[in-house]
């Protein structure tokens, strides 16, 4: 498995102050399919993403919480491998190939 071969999803809500960090560790890590499942935001989380080179799914006015997004996510798939990705900061990047590494071995 290949980092090109993963959609990293990320849901989002009123991010603007950490999105762009968080999507720029993940690019830097070699992560480039990025996906942000945004619950309308109020603020510009958005079109931050998109001007980083992000696909961005807004959820529908009738959707409701995380698990509503990621299903939508989920249904919009682009890849056969995703991880669901923190948008506040809080996940190491690191982790991700960590994760790949115990998957392939």
């Amino acid at each position: 498995m290949k980092k090109s071969e993963i959609e990293i999803l990320i849901p989002t809500f009123n991010e603007a102050g950490n999105i762009e960090k968080v999507i720029s560790d993940l690019i830097a890590e070699g992560f480039n399919n990025i996906t942000i499942l945004d619950a309308n935001s109020k603020d510009d989380t958005a079109s931050i993403a998109k001007n980083l080179g992000c696909r961005v799914i807004l959820d529908k006015k009738d959707m409701k919480g995380f698990g509503a997004s990621v299903i939508n996510a989920l249904n919009n798939l682009n890849f056969d491998y995703f991880v669901i990705f923190d948008g506040d900061n809080s996940f190491n990047p690191n982790a991700i190939q960590k994760m790949m590494n115990e998957m392939m071995a």
